[in-house]
């Protein structure tokens, strides 16, 4: 019982694993074909007394102390993985000096430099 749990939790971790490479790295058919044959769920498919038995859990108990420490352990908490912000600094100089905006900046010296010249 422990096993296959085991096996297929396992078996979730290589496939996060490999999403995360696939995600820092350039998507390649390669890559992406070893993803396809890495994913072998089937939780959706077997009677739902067999998915409570695999994961060691039941409807009306739900996971055991024990059981869910360990899982604590292996995975980690369930949050949220923080957003990753850009410094004010940086957004700034995105909004002065991006796109549009240099349009601007260079009608702006170039109406600075005709006044000039007329004076």
């Amino acid at each position: 019982m422990m096993d296959s749990s085991l096996s297929l939790s396992l078996c979730v971790c290589d496939v996060a694993c490999l999403l995360m490479d696939l995600f820092r790295k350039k998507l390649t058919s390669k890559n992406l074909e070893a993803l396809k044959h890495e994913i072998d769920l089937d939780e959706h498919k077997i009677p739902i007394n067999e998915v409570y038995r695999r994961y060691g859990t039941s409807p009306a108990m739900g996971l055991s102390e024990e059981r869910a420490s360990v899982l604590l352990e292996r995975d980690g908490p369930n949050d949220l993985t923080p957003v990753r912000r850009t410094s004010e600094i940086v957004r700034l100089a995105k909004n002065m000096f991006g796109g549009f905006a240099m349009r601007l900046w260079a009608g702006a010296c170039l109406c600075f430099f005709a006044h000039f010249l007329e004076l």
